[in-house]
């Protein structure tokens, strides 16, 4: 019975560490193809609707460091980043950066614009947000994980990716550098 118990976390939970932050554990890194667009062109971003902003595009933020989260509402990993985002929002916005949250949704609740407004303003957020609810942004950075990173240079390469919550050292000293660039 033990083992039957253990084929069944394997078979039914799995599946949704992955779906929104199998990365975390280490299972993304080595198979995603969100990391084979490192050191390729950043693709523009496809309009959505914006929150605390006007509508950005990439080439508008030509000459800047730009980080970019894929994120959903719904998934825990990617709402325990925020913090941290917000952090560098505010630490190197002054300095060159600047953040942007693409929320993906995968769920007919996550595709609520007011749900997420209520989240944005409950936890404080402030910076971009745009909604990706078309999948046309996942599927332009090959998206397959929640919450992925992007950073992308002043010259619009992108030049890190983080696959899953976490490294947060790693990820700041990939900003610094690029803002020394």
């Amino acid at each position: 019975m033990k083992h039957l118990n253990k084929l069944w976390l394997l078979v039914f939970l799995l599946p949704s560490f992955s779906a929104c932050g199998g990365a975390i554990y280490g299972m993304a890194n080595a198979l995603s193809s969100s990391t084979a667009m490192q050191d390729q062109p950043a693709p523009e971003l496809y309009q959505g609707r914006w929150l605390n902003s006007d509508a950005l595009s990439l080439a508008s933020l030509s000459g800047k460091v730009v980080l970019i989260d894929f994120w959903r509402r719904s998934c825990p990993h990617c709402r325990k980043m925020s913090p941290q985002l917000q952090s560098w929002h505010k630490t190197y916005g002054k300095s060159g950066l600047a953040v942007i949250g693409i929320h993906t949704p995968n769920s007919k609740d996550d595709t609520s614009f007011l749900l997420l407004q209520q989240y944005v303003l409950a936890e404080d957020v402030s910076y971009p947000i745009m909604t990706d609810n078309s999948g046309k942004n996942w599927e332009n950075f090959k998206m397959e994980y929640w919450p992925t990173i992007y950073l992308i240079d002043r010259k619009g390469i992108i030049r890190y990716v983080q696959v899953g919550a976490g490294k947060y050292e790693e990820t700041e000293a990939e900003i610094k550098k690029l803002l020394a660039e």
